[in-house]
């Protein structure tokens, strides 16, 4: 999987990477069932990715900087080989993405 970085115009650095996420990935986490809990929710990753995975695809990319993270489906043919203004001009078409914790 590729990693990119780039520069905005306004001097913003910005991660790009590409996710693919399949209903099964959800399987493979840890059965917390028994484990008693404070809240009724037991989801604690982020299940906004899977349902995206669902409604647009197995994959999207990622755009992440100090300003938030945000997704873009679907993936761009050979993104990776894009120059960093065309990375930004993918960046402007994509979605803000909810900000999650990242599960430990």
């Amino acid at each position: 999987m590729a990693l990119r970085s780039f520069t905005d115009v306004d001097g913003c650095a910005w991660d790009v990477w590409e996710v693919h996420a399949h209903v099964n990935d959800r399987r493979k986490l840890a059965d917390r069932r028994a484990n008693p809990r404070s809240t009724f929710e037991r989801r604690v990753a982020d299940f906004v990715s899977w349902i995206t995975a669902l409604r647009r695809g197995s994959s999207w990319l990622v755009f992440r900087s100090v300003r938030g993270r945000w997704r873009l489906a679907p993936v761009p043919y050979e993104w990776e080989r894009l120059s960093e203004i065309s990375l930004y001009k993918l960046m402007a078409r994509a979605t803000r993405a909810k900000d999650v914790p990242h599960a430990a």
